[in-house]
């Protein structure tokens, strides 16, 4: 890489518009921009975990072309116990596809994920040990897939604690940091740096920093979302609301948008690609062709600007 810079790329959550980074990496991969090392969320985390285990982006992304309706629904087959609506056994199949039995210390490229604590709502990195039980409790999205058991700790999705990991790159050395948002293209707005800015100055006598203030904001959005839960179960017969899912989903993608937004104000990469992908929703695979088209178009209307980022300009 030029002036010897490391280039480190963030992969965010937000479960099938996720597919859209499969586009950017075949257009960073075309462009000759070689990545030095990754970092991902929930399906950030399961593109690049595959991509950093030497799978081509082409082969990714004929795979994400092949999920028709059916085979979406196959990968979310219900379960029992109802701890998730689906236990994750299918998926897990699929990621040892491509991951097998790695350890992160195997992978091509360095590559760390985020997974949320489930009782702290703290966000935990993984970059040791086995990469697929790592990646598989990056994508436990709430009530959809069965939080994931790792020796004594259970793990939920990603997405509500750190939805676009960039810090991770930073303390893995990165210099440039591309970071890949997907979810609701959320404007950044002022008022929640407001928000966060004057809570800092409210609770400067208890050395309250911006990062605790944001921690305590994705604790309250964890606790919400449980409260919700009990009352979807025990609506879920009734016909005149939402089927569970679909409730489900779109509580967590409304979390995920917000911890978003104040995550990218606190930690700013040093380039933001957003494809657009406002049409679709966490489940919606079968638009692979669409969502990976926007990855690629996002990309290419930041190639010139990372060009120059690298040259050191």
């Amino acid at each position: 890489m030029e002036n010897n810079l490391k280039l480190g790329l963030a992969l965010g959550s937000g479960g099938a518009r996720g597919l859209a980074h499969i586009g950017v990496l075949k257009v960073l991969e075309r462009k000759g921009i070689k990545i030095d090392m990754l970092s991902g969320t929930s399906m950030g985390a399961v593109i690049g975990s595959a991509y950093a285990s030497g799978i081509k982006p082409a082969e990714i992304e004929k795979k994400a072309l092949s999920f028709k309706k059916i085979e979406t629904l196959k990968l979310f087959k219900p379960s029992i116990p109802l701890s998730g609506i689906t236990n994750g056994k299918s998926i897990e199949n699929l990621l040892n596809e491509y991951i097998g039995g790695k350890n992160f210390k195997d992978l091509d490229i360095p590559f760390a994920c985020v997974a949320t604590e489930f009782y702290e709502g703290k966000s935990v990195v993984f970059y040791e040990g086995d990469v697929l039980s790592s990646v598989r409790a990056s994508l436990s999205i709430p009530v959809i897939i069965k939080p994931k058991r790792i020796e004594n700790n259970i793990y939920i999705d990603g997405g509500l604690s750190d939805p676009v990991p960039v810090n991770i790159l930073r303390e893995m050395g990165a210099d440039i940091i591309i970071a890949v948002n997907v979810i609701n293209n959320p404007r950044r707005s002022k008022s929640v740096q407001s928000y966060i800015d004057d809570e800092v100055v409210r609770n400067k006598t208890s050395e309250k920093t911006k990062e605790i203030v944001l921690r305590d904001m994705i604790v309250d959005k964890i606790e919400r979302i449980a409260k919700v839960i009990p009352e979807m179960i025990e609506n879920r017969i009734m016909s005149d609301v939402p089927a569970i899912n679909v409730v489900a989903t779109k509580i967590f993608e409304i979390a995920e948008s917000r911890i978003v937004e104040q995550r990218l104000i606190i930690d700013k990469p040093d380039i933001l690609i957003e494809p657009y992908t406002y049409y679709a929703s966490v489940m919606d695979f079968e638009m692979a062709p669409k969502i990976i088209y926007q990855g690629k178009r996002a990309t290419l209307e930041k190639i010139d600007e990372i060009k120059k980022i690298m040259r050191g300009n």
